[in-house]
C-alpha cells in the first residue's frame, strides 16, 4: 500500500509540474476561443516538450493560452504578426496584451505538427502534409543556375509528392556560384543553408533551413564542383541531396589590364584581373566599367588571358605596329601571344563607360558593346512602403549621371516604412536586375549629412547586402562615385530635385521657394501633409512661395514628389 501511495504521489507531482498549454486562433478549426477544448491541448512529451498536430489554414493567426482567458499567452517575440510555415521560431510569454496583440500567422494551408520548448522558449512548426488545393511550389534561383538571380525566371522544381521536389540541370561557378530556393516569385520565404554564411557544396546531403525573411548576408549554397546535378529536396526531413551526374570541365578567361580600374600600375604590382563567365561552349561574357585613361592621364589598356600566371594572352593582330583602339558595337579578332619575342600589343578603350564583352574562344573573336550608364536608388527609404523591393517606377528612383560614372539624386527619403519598420536603401545598375552597389561598412549604416561612405559591388563574392538608413524623414542629396566606390550624403533642402526629369520639368528648392524650369508648360500643384492645396500654377518657368516650413507633396502632371521645407 505504501508503495502504491508513493507511486500515486509521484504521478500527482508530475501532473502538477506539467503546464496546460492550448492553441487558439482562426488558423485552426476551433477558432479564437479561451474555453480550451481538449483537442487544442499541447500534450507534454517524455522529453518535456509540448506537441500538437492538426489542420491549419493559410493567413490564419494563432497563439497559445495557459488558462481560460486571453492572457497570459505564449506568442511570437516579434512586434507584429509573424508569418511561419516551417522551422523554429522564438516565443515570448506575455502576461498582458502588447500593442497589436501579435500572433503567429500560417503561410500555407496544410497539416502541421507544432512543438513548444519552454526551456529554450522556441516553437518548432513542421508542415506534415500540404493542402492538396494549395500545394507548396519551390523554385531554384542563383548565379549557379541557368536562370541567374531572378524571381520572374526562377526555375520550378518538380513536385514528387509527400513534400519532395527534384530538378536536374547544370550548376556552375558563375560569379560566386551561389543558389537557394524560393517558395514563390519573391525573394522570401526561402529554403537555404543552415549556416550563418554561404555553404560550399558538392555531391552529398545537406541540411535545409526556412527563412520567412532574410538574415544578414542572405546565406546561400555555393557550388564547389561545377557540373550537371540532380537536386532532391525533402521538406519533411529538411534536407537537400545533390547527385553529381557529370562534372563540367572548368575553363577560365580573364580580362587583364588597368582599364578595369583606371589606376596607374607600380613596378612589381600585379595586373588587375576580371574573370569572364563561361555561359556556353567556348563562350565567355563580362560586364563592367572600363576607363580610357589612368589617374595620371596615361592610356589605359587591356588584354585577355586563360591564365594570368601563364604569360599567354589573347590580343590584337601580332603583325600590327602597336595597340588597337576598341570602339563600342564592333567585333575584333583575337590572336594568341605566347612568346616574349612577339609584339606586346594591347587593346585600349576609345571612351570610358560601362561595357559588355562576349568572347568566343573557338572563333577567337571579341564583341564589345558600351552599355547605357544608369544607377537607381531602391528600398523602403524611397517610398516608405511595406514591400519596397521591386522593379518599377514606384520603387526605383533614377539618379542623374553628372560626370562619367558619377551619379546624383536629390529628394525625400523615409526613415521608416508604413508598418513602422526601419527603411533602408541601396543602389542598382539597372531597373531590371539586382546587381548594383551595397554598403561597404560591414553592417547597415545610418547616414549623416556631409559624410562619405564606402560602397561595394554587390556582384562580387563576400559583398553581402548591407544597406543605408536615414536618421529622419527629409530631403537628402546623394552622390555616388562608382569609380571611387563612395556615397556622399549632404542636406537636400537646397538644390535641384532630379526626380522629375522624365516630365521635362526641373524643380529646385531654396528655403521656402520652389523654382521650376521646363520646355513645356506643366500643371503644378503643391499639397500640405494633410492633403490641402497650398499652391497651384500652370507654367513652364517660374516659382512658388510656400507658406511655412514642413512636409509638402509636389505634383507635376502625373508624378508626385515629397519634399521637406525648412
Amino acid at each position: 500500500m505504501s508503495l502504491l501511495i508513493a507511486v500515486m504521489t509521484g504521478i500527482g507531482l508530475m501532473a502538477a509540474d506539467a503546464e496546460n498549454i492550448f492553441i487558439t486562433g482562426d488558423a485552426i478549426e476551433k477558432g479564437w476561443t479561451f474555453s480550451n477544448p481538449e483537442d487544442t491541448r499541447l500534450v507534454q512529451q517524455p522529453d518535456g516538450l509540448y506537441k500538437w498536430s492538426g489542420k491549419m489554414t493559410k493567413e490564419g493567426r494563432f497563439r497559445f493560452l495557459t488558462q481560460q482567458k486571453w492572457y497570459p499567452t505564449y506568442t511570437t517575440a516579434e512586434a507584429s504578426h509573424q508569418t511561419v510555415s516551417q522551422g523554429t521560431y522564438p516565443i515570448t510569454y506575455d502576461v498582458t496584451a502588447r500593442a497589436g496583440e501579435p500572433s503567429f500567422r500560417i503561410g500555407a494551408s496544410g497539416e502541421y505538427t507544432i512543438t513548444i520548448d519552454l526551456e529554450a522558449m522556441t516553437m518548432n512548426i513542421n508542415l506534415d502534409k500540404a493542402d492538396e488545393n494549395e500545394k507548396l511550389h519551390i523554385y531554384l534561383t542563383g548565379d549557379a543556375a541557368p536562370c541567374g538571380w531572378t524571381t520572374g525566371n526562377a526555375i520550378e522544381l518538380t513536385d514528387l509528392g509527400d513534400n519532395r521536389y527534384t530538378w536536374t540541370g547544370d550548376l556552375t561557378k558563375q560569379n560566386d556560384g551561389r543558389f537557394r530556393f524560393l517558395t514563390g516569385k519573391t525573394w522570401y520565404p526561402t529554403y537555404t543553408t543552415t549556416l550563418p554564411e554561404h555553404e560550399l557544396v558538392k555531391a552529398g546531403v545537406y541540411a535545409l533551413t526556412y527563412y520567412e525573411t532574410g538574415p544578414k548576408g542572405e546565406p546561400s549554397f555555393k557550388v564547389e564542383v561545377p557540373g550537371n546535378y540532380t537536386i532532391d529536396l525533402d521538406i519533411n526531413a529538411m534536407t537537400m541531396t545533390l547527385t553529381l551526374n557529370s562534372a563540367i570541365e572548368e575553363k577560365h578567361l580573364y580580362l587583364l589590364g588597368n582599364a578595369t580600374t583606371g589606376a596607374d600600375l607600380t613596378d612589381g604590382e600585379a595586373i588587375p584581373a576580371q574573370e569572364l563567365h563561361l555561359t556556353g561552349e567556348n563562350i565567355y561574357e563580362w560586364k563592367g566599367d572600363l576607363y580610357d585613361t589612368t589617374d595620371s592621364g596615361n592610356r589605359a589598356w587591356f588584354v585577355l588571358s586563360p591564365d594570368p600566371e601563364s604569360g599567354v594572352t589573347y590580343t590584337c593582330r601580332l603583325d600590327m605596329a602597336g595597340d588597337e583602339e576598341v570602339f563600342p558595337g564592333e567585333t575584333y579578332d583575337l590572336f594568341e601571344r605566347n612568346s616574349e619575342e612577339q609584339p606586346d600589343n594591347r587593346f585600349y578603350p576609345s571612351v570610358q563607360g560601362n561595357y559588355s564583352f562576349m568572347v568566343d574562344t573557338r572563333l577567337m573573336t571579341m564583341t564589345v558593346n558600351r552599355n547605357k550608364s544608369e544607377l537607381y536608388l531602391v528600398g523602403g527609404s524611397v517610398t516608405g512602403g511595406n514591400a519596397p523591393w521591386a522593379f518599377n517606377s514606384d520603387y526605383l528612383a533614377k539618379m542623374t549621371e553628372t560626370d562619367p560614372l558619377v551619379f546624383e539624386w536629390t529628394g525625400f527619403l523615409h526613415a521608416t516604412t508604413a508598418d513602422g519598420k526601419t527603411a533602408k536603401f541601396k543602389f542598382l545598375t539597372s531597373s531590371s536586375a539586382w546587381a548594383g552597389f551595397v554598403n561597404g561598412g560591414g553592417e547597415d549604416t545610418t547616414v549623416a549629412y556631409d559624410s562619405t561612405y564606402p560602397l561595394l559591388d554587390s556582384t562580387k563574392p563576400g559583398s553581402g547586402d548591407f544597406q543605408f538608413i536615414v536618421p529622419a524623414d527629409g530631403m537628402y542629396r546623394l552622390v555616388v562615385d562608382t569609380r571611387a566606390l563612395t556615397l556622399t550624403v549632404t542636406d537636400g533642402t537646397s538644390g535641384t530635385i532630379t526626380t522629375e526629369a522624365e516630365n521635362g520639368v526641373g524643380m529646385r528648392i531654396d528655403s521656402r521657394t520652389l523654382s521650376f524650369t521646363g520646355a513645356d508648360a506643366a500643371g503644378i500643384t503643391v499639397y500640405d501633409i494633410s492633403g490641402r492645396i497650398v499652391a497651384s500654377s500652370a507654367m513652364a518657368e517660374g516659382s512658388l512661395n510656400l507658406p511655412a516650413a514642413g512636409i509638402y507633396v509636389v505634383r507635376i502632371n502625373e508624378t508626385a514628389t515629397k519634399i521637406a521645407v525648412k
